[in-house]
């Protein structure tokens, strides 16, 4: 078909094409039968041909989509790429397409994409591709009718697949993502721009199974909000753009708004690698991780919190000058940990009054900063 001649195409064609569906209606679905993956594969290879050289065969109706949409959910993992293909290349068919058929697809399009881990997870790597209008189209397809909701309009009922299967299948086309060996300081396995828009669709994906049910207590979506966080944490990975580590980051909070004893008690054990985030360029990841450092303290014994708190008030004074952003985020990590304390116990407020010293020097406009952190109104 690639090389055959269009006079050729228009009289064999259709011909080509029912054989093609027929040998798919009656294929075994044997997925250990060599021969009928191969047939398989070259089967849907072969629709994607037809739909380049011969689009008028497919423009007039939507039957071929429905099939290609039905089969990226029934069919086997190893035929998806091919089926992905396909379905790219039919799209190409309909730029001519009828206004009546361009409407079904439409709607065809918006009913598939709701619910569907992997046109999702196309999305997502779209969401970075050097064109700008397969970037829109990508993120249209994550996000359905955001620039109507801004303009008033109402009446899309968006649904998104369920945070575990979303996962699970990011999971299984990046295993080395949720790699537990460390937090944040490998390498970024997808671009920035892409984990932006993943991290985006996955907090709502979140928001609505939270809406659904009570979550608190499910342990399938406890482990699932632990695949979160460590997709979360390699998104923090240095290689990664300020607007992802900010993105990132707030994430965490929203998490931790729902489960913030499961958000406590993970960073608990990881003290050390947030502290190295509190110098972040960015103010909105600076105050994101304090605030998360804040709720890890709540569960660490008194004295690890005491002396997390000397460890930041020393610091802070010492004769050692630090560059503006660390003294930001180690000011608000002291708001959002002495808080802590003093709603456990009030034996940590002469440190308070040891920063309260520092007050007259340079440190004032930066001890104002930390005042949001709920805790320094003690003390201007």
């Amino acid at each position: 078909m690639r090389m055959a001649r269009i006079d050729q195409l228009m009289l064999m064609g259709p011909v080509i094409l029912t054989g093609i569906l027929n040998s798919l209606d009656k294929s075994s679905t044997l997925e250990s039968d060599a021969v009928v993956r191969e047939t398989k594969v070259f089967a849907y290879q072969a629709i994607g041909l037809l739909a380049l050289r011969m689009p008028q065969l497919f423009r007039e109706k939507i039957d071929m989509p429905v099939r290609l949409f039905d089969a990226l959910k029934m069919e086997a993992q190893y035929l998806r790429l091919a089926i992905q293909e396909a379905t790219s290349s039919l799209a190409l068919a309909y730029k001519d397409a009828p206004a009546t058929v361009l409407k079904s697809l439409e709607a065809l399009l918006f009913r598939n994409s709701q619910v569907h881990c992997p046109s999702r997870y196309i999305c997502m790597l779209a969401a970075s591709d050097s064109r700008l209008d397969i970037r829109e189209m990508a993120l249209e397809g994550l996000f359905p009718g955001e620039d109507y909701r801004k303009s008033g309009s109402r009446g899309l009922n968006l649904k998104y697949p369920k945070l575990a299967d979303m996962l699970d299948f990011i999971l299984g086309q990046q295993p080395f993502m949720f790699d537990t060996t460390g937090s944040g300081d490998g390498k970024l396995l997808l671009e920035s721009t892409t984990f932006v828009a993943m991290i985006k669709f996955l907090l709502k994906c979140f928001e609505a199974d939270a809406k659904e049910n009570d979550m608190v207590e499910d342990t399938e979506f406890l482990d699932s909000v632990n695949k979160l966080c460590l997709l979360l944490e390699h998104a923090m990975s240095y290689e990664g753009s300020i607007q992802l580590h900010a993105d990132a980051s707030k994430a965490f909070i929203t998490v931790a708004t729902s489960f913030p004893q499961v958000i406590a008690s993970r960073y608990s054990a990881k003290v050390t690698w947030l502290k190295q985030l509190l110098g972040h360029m960015d103010s909105g990841t600076r105050e994101s991780v304090a605030r998360l450092l804040g709720i890890a303290s709540s569960v660490l014994p008194m004295s690890e919190s005491s002396a997390l708190i000397s460890e930041l008030v020393f610091t802070i004074c010492g004769r050692l000058k630090f560059r503006f952003e660390m003294q930001h985020g180690f000011l608000c990590a002291l708001g959002y940990i002495t808080a802590n304390c003093i709603l456990r116990t009030p034996t940590v407020s002469f440190r308070i009054n040891y920063l309260h010293g520092f007050c007259g020097s340079d440190w004032k406009h930066l001890i104002h900063s930390a005042c949001s952190c709920n805790i320094f109104h003690f003390i201007l």
